[in-house]
């Protein structure tokens, strides 16, 4: 979760580490407006208000937060994750 180019960076590495290798399952966007669009495959699902429900329609486990999501909005992610029951790893 971030910024588009930050995201699409992040899943780059992803797939190019063996080590932190994830089964990505959705993107969650900071603009609401760019539900059903795809970043390397992978759709975006959507804002952090959709994080409930895409534990429950895709097994969400875990969210990795880029460092740079603005303060309130990671307090948002913070509880979502939390009443949610979702591992939530921010990444510098």
């Amino acid at each position: 979760l971030g910024p588009l180019n930050l995201t699409e960076q992040m899943l780059r590495e992803l797939k190019r580490d063996p080590q932190n290798a994830r089964d990505v399952v959705a993107i969650i966007d900071l603009d609401d407006t760019r539900a059903g669009q795809s970043v390397h495959g992978i759709t975006i699902a959507g804002g952090p208000k959709n994080i409930r429900r895409l534990r429950e329609e895709r097994d969400l486990k875990e969210i990795l937060l880029l460092a740079e999501v603005p303060l309130e909005m990671k307090k948002m992610i913070f509880q979502e994750c939390f009443a949610s029951q979702i591992s939530l790893k921010i990444l510098p």
